[in-house]
């Protein structure tokens, strides 16, 4: 007869990395796994584009979905090694690289960064993980009502809002944070709104986000990896002008797999504020 364990996936302090375990957590991590609390993550990226736009992107998964994502970006990772030299498995995803070719991306043809680009959104989608990106288009903001609320923070209020909605005050969702980011900034941000409300569609003093945010290294996490995939594919996909029509359908391709209109928090997709008029 079988038994199936239940998969944590916890926080460890000491080692500053996720690690997943079959029943209980291993005795040095055991503080710090609360199970009552871990179990919905959103792993967060951010970008700017030429100082015209900001953009804040989420990936939302439970502990499954997380294993279930990161375990199908290893394979795929693995799988591209073996007949591309240039990358090795473990070899970071990392959108506007891969895209540009810079660094071990230089020689990799495009047609074979859409398929990675491809098979991770795909993992993303049947894993049922959400995926929300949204922008800010600095020359449309209107002066007055911006000047002392810079776009990132606009950004953030919008983007903490839409994932509020998968936490509870009683079972709070785990915001996970990009480490090369700017952590200050976006610890007291989040301290600030839980106090006096976000800045967005709709105020809101964000009861269902945990307010000790985690910071991590894009480089041992593979979610925060694919948040950075999205988030650069949406950016791309509003803010560029591409100078081929294949790159064109190539991105619009790769949004749509996760594209569900209505706009709803339950489904996730991306925006730009202010809207086009």
């Amino acid at each position: 007869m079988q038994f199936h364990h239940h998969h944590h996936h916890y926080y460890c302090e000491n080692e500053k990395k996720f690690q997943y375990c079959d029943g209980p957590p291993h005795k040095k991590c055991q503080n710090q796994l609360d199970s009552k609390n871990s179990e919905i993550f959103a792993f967060i990226d951010e970008s700017e584009r030429a100082q015209t736009h900001y953009f804040m992107g989420a990936i939302v998964a439970s502990a499954p979905q997380i294993k279930e994502i990161a375990t199908a970006m290893d394979s795929i990772m693995e799988e591209f090694s073996q007949s591309i030299q240039m990358l090795t498995p473990q070899t970071e995803f990392h959108g506007s690289e891969m895209m540009n070719g810079h660094g071990v991306w230089a020689d990799v043809p495009l047609r074979i960064k859409i398929a990675m680009f491809h098979k991770v959104f795909k993992a993303i989608q049947v894993a049922g993980a959400r995926v929300f990106v949204e922008g800010i288009h600095y020359a449309a903001l209107n002066p007055v009502a911006n000047k002392n609320l810079h776009p990132r923070e606009r950004a953030f209020s919008h983007l903490f809002e839409q994932i509020n909605y998968y936490g509870s005050p009683q079972k709070p969702l785990r915001v996970i944070a990009d480490e090369h980011h700017t952590a200050e900034t976006s610890r007291s941000n989040l301290s600030r709104y839980m106090d006096q409300g976000t800045y967005g569609y709709k105020p809101n003093r964000l009861t269902g986000i945990n307010p000790n945010l985690i910071f991590s290294s894009s480089t041992d996490e593979r979610m925060l990896q694919a948040s950075d995939m999205a988030t650069y594919i949406y950016n791309r996909l509003t803010t560029v002008q591409e100078s081929n029509s294949k790159a064109t359908q190539a991105k619009r391709d790769l949004w749509d797999i996760f594209d569900h209109n209505p706009y709803t928090p339950d489904v996730g997709r991306g925006r730009i504020w202010p809207p086009k008029p």
